[in-house]
C-alpha cells in the first residue's frame, strides 16, 4: 500500500489520544467503549485509505513498530465486528499477516462483497506489491477491481483507484503496452469524476507519463510530468511528498534524454526535500540518492557516483530487504559504475548477483532482468571474453525486441553492444551494418544530439578506422568530438576518449 508515511503519521496522531483512551476503556469492559472505538477507527481508516490508495510503496519497518500495540488490541477484542475494524486499521501499518487477518475478519463479519472487505483485498495486494512481489499482487488487484466495479460501479473513485493500482502493478512487471490503456482509462475517469485538479487526477497524469517514459517516448512524457509538477505545486504545495516526487520524475525524464546538467540540480533539490520531509531512511529519499548517483555517473564522474550507489544499496538493503526490486536496482547500478571505471573483475560478480536476483524476483523477460544480462555481457566483453559475451548480447537483443519492440532505446543499446562484440573479434563486415542500424534508429528515436546517438557515430567511426578507412573515420571522429565537447564538456571521459581517437586516426593517415 502506501507511501506518504509522513502524512499518514500526522493524520493518525490526531486519533491517537482518543484511540489509546478507548482501548483502555475496552480493556475495562466499559459498555460505551465499543461504539467510541468503532467511530475513531472507522474515521481514521477512511482518511488513511483515501490518502494511501493511489500510490505504490511500503512504509518503513520503524513506522510499523510504532503501531505494534494495535495488533495486541485486535487480538484482545477477539473476533467481533469491532476486532475486524481494529485489525484493518492496524493492518495499514503492519505486514502481510495483519492484512490477511483484516481480510479474514471482514469476510466473516461483513461478507465477501462488502466495500470494506474489498478494501482489505486491495490493501493486501498493496502490501505484497510494496514488497516487490508483483505477480502475486496482480490477481488480488484484479479481484478488487472486479468486485468494486460490481458493487460500487465503474465510476466510483475506489473503482478508479483499483484501475490505477492494477496498471501500476502491471507496469512494474514490464508489461507497458498493457498498462498504458489502463492508465489512460484511470485518467479519463478521474478527470470526469473528481476534476482536473484533484490529487488523484494529478497522480493519474504522473503515472501515465511514467508508463510512456519507460517506453522511450520522452518527448511525450516530459510535458505530462511538467503538468503534474505544476498542478501538484499549486494544489499540494512545494514540500508535499507528491510534489517532490514530480520533481524527481521530471528530472529522470530529462536525464534519460541526455540533458544531465539540467537534470542534476533537480535531483539534488528532490534529495534535499525528501530528506527534510520524509527522513534519511525513507524509500523515496533513498531513491533520490540512487537517482542522483545515476545522473552523476552519466556525466563521467564515476568516483563521485560510486559512494552514493553504495549508500543507496546499504540503505535499501536495511529498509526494503535484499530481494526488493529497488535494492537489486542499486546492486546493478553499482556494478555499472564500477565497470565504467575499468574494474571489470570487481564488477562481474556484482552483475551476476543482480542477474540471479532479478531472474528470481522479476522473471527472465522483465526489462530490468534483460538490462542486467546486457550489462553483464558488456562486462565480460570488456575482459576480452568475446565468445562468452556474444550469446548473452544475442539473448538480450532477442528478449528486448520481443518485450520492448525494435525501436525502444534499450533494444538499440543491445544492437550496439552486439556490434561492438563483433568488432572486437575482428568481424568488421558483420559489425558495420549493425552499427549503422543502431545509428539510424538512435537518430530517429533519440535525436542527433543525444549522447547515445553520438556514441553510435563514434562506434561506427571505430569500425571504419579498424578497416583502414581513415578519411571516413576522421570526419566522424571530428563530429563526435565537437558534439561531446558541446554536450558533455572537455573533461568528460568520453570527450577525452574522442580526442585520443581522432589523434590516432590522423596519425594513421600520415
Amino acid at each position: 500500500m502506501t507511501p506518504d508515511a509522513l502524512l499518514a503519521l500526522r493524520l493518525a496522531r490526531k486519533h491517537v489520544p482518543d484511540f489509546l483512551a478507548v482501548i483502555q476503556m475496552a480493556a475495562a469492559e466499559s459498555t460505551t467503549a465499543p461504539k467510541m472505538l468503532e467511530l475513531v477507527l472507522r474515521s481514521a481508516t477512511w482518511h488513511l485509505e483515501s490518502l494511501l490508495s493511489d500510490v505504490g510503496g511500503v512504509l518503513t519497518p520503524a513506522f510499523y513498530e510504532t503501531w505494534s500495540s494495535m495488533g495486541t488490541a485486535a487480538n484482545a477484542l477477539r473476533d467481533g465486528p469491532l476486532a475486524a475494524c481494529l485489525a484493518n486499521f492496524y493492518s495499514m501499518f503492519n505486514e502481510k499477516a495483519a492484512h490477511l487477518r483484516a481480510l479474514k475478519l471482514r469476510t466473516k463479519v461483513l461478507g465477501a462483497e462488502h466495500p470494506d472487505t474489498i478494501t482489505s483485498i486491495n490493501n493486501l495486494a498493496s502490501c505484497i506489491d510494496g514488497q516487490g512481489k508483483y505477480s502475486e499482487a496482480e490477481p488480488m488487484y484484479r479481484q478488487a477491481l472486479e468486485l468494486r466495479t460490481k458493487v460500487l460501479g465503474a465510476e466510483h473513485p475506489c473503482t478508479i483507484s483499483s484501475i490505477n493500482n492494477l496498471a501500476c502493478c502491471i507496469r512494474k512487471q514490464g508489461k507497458y503496452s498493457e498498462a498504458e490503456p489502463m492508465y489512460r482509462q484511470a485518467l479519463e475517469l478521474h478527470t470526469k469524476v473528481l476534476g482536473e485538479e484533484h490529487p488523484r487526477t494529478i497522480t493519474s497524469i504522473n503515472n501515465l507519463a511514467s508508463c510512456i517514459k519507460v517506453q522511450g517516448k520522452y518527448s511525450k512524457a516530459e510535458p505530462m510530468y511538467r503538468q503534474a509538477l505544476e498542478l501538484r505545486t499549486k494544489v499540494l504545495g512545494t514540500e508535499h511528498p507528491y510534489t517532490i516526487n514530480s520533481i524527481s520524475n521530471l528530472a529522470s525524464c530529462i536525464n534519460d534524454q541526455g540533458k544531465y546538467s539540467e537534470a542534476e540540480p533537480m535531483y539534488r533539490q528532490a534529495l534535499k526535500l525528501h530528506t527534510r520531509v520524509l527522513g534519511k531512511e525513507h524509500p523515496r529519499t533513498i531513491s533520490s540518492i540512487n537517482n542522483l548517483a545515476s545522473c552523476i555517473h552519466n556525466q563521467g564522474k564515476y568516483s563521485e557516483a560510486e559512494p552514493m550507489y553504495r549508500q543507496a544499496l546499504k540503505l535499501r538493503t536495511k529498509v526494503l530487504g535484499t530481494e526488493h526490486p529497488d535494492t537489486i536496482r542499486s546492486i546493478n547500478g553499482l556494478a555499472s559504475c564500477i565497470r565504467y571505471q575499468g574494474k571489470y573483475s570487481e564488477a562481474e560478480p556484482i552483475y551476476k548477483q543482480a542477474l540471479k536476483l532479478r531472474t528470481k524476483v522479476l522473471g527472465t523477460e522483465h526489462s530490468d532482468t534483460i538490462t542486467t544480462i546486457n550489462g553483464l555481457a558488456s562486462c565480460i566483453r570488456n575482459q576480452g571474453k568475446h565468445s562468452e559475451a556474444e550469446p548473452m548480447y544475442r539473448q538480450a537483443l532477442e528478449l528486448r525486441t520481443k518485450v520492448l519492440g525494435s525501436e525502444h532505446r534499450d533494444t538499440i543499446t543491445s544492437i550496439n553492444g552486439l556490434a561492438s562484440c563483433m568488432k572486437d573479434q575482428g568481424k568488421y563486415s558483420k559489425a558495420e551494418p549493425m552499427y549503422r542500424q543502431a545509428l539510424e534508429l538512435r537518430t530517429k528515436v533519440l535525436g542527433t544530439n543525444h549522447p547515445d546517438t553520438i556514441t553510435s557515430i563514434n562506434n561506427l567511426a571505430d569500425c571504419m578506422y579498424h578497416q583502414s578507412k581513415y578519411s571516413k573515420a576522421e570526419r566522424m571522429y571530428r563530429r563526435v568530438l565537437e558534439l561531446r565537447t558541446k554536450l558533455l564538456g572537455e573533461e568528460h571521459p568520453d570527450t577525452k576518449r574522442s580526442a585520443r581517437s581522432l589523434k590516432l586516426c590522423v596519425d594513421a593517415k600520415k
